[in-house]
């Protein structure tokens, strides 16, 4: 019995070693199918210009969460990023997801512009596909980004939402106050490139504006500069991964309540150590509770 069953194992081990190749790569598709750009037929793919997505963009309605997929992808290096990527910089849980939202847009796009028959893969009416290493890459068209730079979507009050504001006129009941952004120059790429690579989650409380506001909060993030642009007092080259960090509004207003400013380590000890005082009260609250509670039994 010993030696069938170890005959048995290695001829099934024979037959693991003998598939062919086209095999295995048919497999690997299947399995990534998500991720994998279908092939196209024979047919020649149709040429769009920019006035055909300019139109397009115009009758669509776009949501928030869909207009920050385009945010993220014009200011990623080279326009270019994968879908995991995408759904790190959306608060998606995986690349999946990223693949199904970005492909209902390109839907939606490419019924507008008349590209028919879609794609299979419809983000492709957005983008073009590369594959240098293990993930495609996604490359925003040419006039794609065109477009969305006419429309004005890529201007400094579409990216994300206002952060650090400065009152430049005192405040009359009644009358209209003025607020600015600071005058130093927010760098939009410099931005996303830091979400796509920290993600849209607070540095410093860990919250995703998305699960406590829903799809409208997708993707929004305040971003951080942890050197304050009001000490250099001079144009500098941001590191999006050195210099910045991605925190809620909430945080970085704490961050920002006194003259030297906290660090993000900071306001996340201050979180802790709350949610630490405040479970050792409910803690206290219930010890001393008990003696009442047997006490009352024993008299009963």
């Amino acid at each position: 019995m010993v030696c069938c069953v170890s005959q048995e194992l290695a001829n099934f081990s024979i037959g693991v070693t003998t598939i062919k190749p086209e095999f295995l790569a048919h497999f690997d598709a299947l399995t990534h199918r998500e991720a994998t750009p279908v092939a196209h037929s024979g047919r020649s793919e149709p040429e769009f210009g920019v006035d055909a997505y300019v139109a397009a963009f115009r009758q669509i309605q776009l949501a928030p969460h869909q207009l920050r997929m385009f945010q993220v992808q014009y200011h990623a290096p080279e326009r270019t990023l994968t879908a995991t990527q995408m759904s790190q910089a959306l608060g998606y849980p995986t690349y999946a997801a990223a693949n199904l939202h970005y492909g209902k847009l390109g839907r939606l796009v490419g019924e507008q512009i008349g590209w028919t028959p879609l794609p299979e893969q419809t983000v492709f009416v957005l983008v073009t596909f590369e594959k240098p290493g293990s993930e495609w890459h996604w490359i925003m068209r040419p006039a794609v980004a065109r477009a969305l730079e006419q429309l004005g979507w890529l201007e400094a009050e579409h990216i994300g939402i206002t952060e650090e504001v400065e009152m430049t006129a005192s405040l009359y009941e009644g009358a209209v106050k003025r607020i600015s952004v600071n005058a130093y120059e927010r760098n939009s790429a410099a931005r996303e490139n830091c979400i796509v690579h920290y993600g849209c989650r607070c540095a410093a409380c860990g919250l995703s504006l998305a699960d406590k506001y829903g799809e409208a909060a997708r993707g929004l993030i305040h971003v951080h500069h942890l050197r304050q642009l009001a000490d250099v007092n001079a144009e500098y080259q941001v590191d999006p991964v050195e210099d910045l960090r991605p925190v809620c509004p909430t945080c970085h207003a704490v961050i920002h309540s006194r003259t030297q400013p906290f660090t993000v380590q900071e306001v996340t000890a201050m979180i802790e150590e709350t949610k630490t005082n405040a479970n050792q009260a409910v803690l206290g609250t219930s010890l001393r509770a008990a003696p009442h509670r047997r006490s009352t039994r024993e008299t009963r």
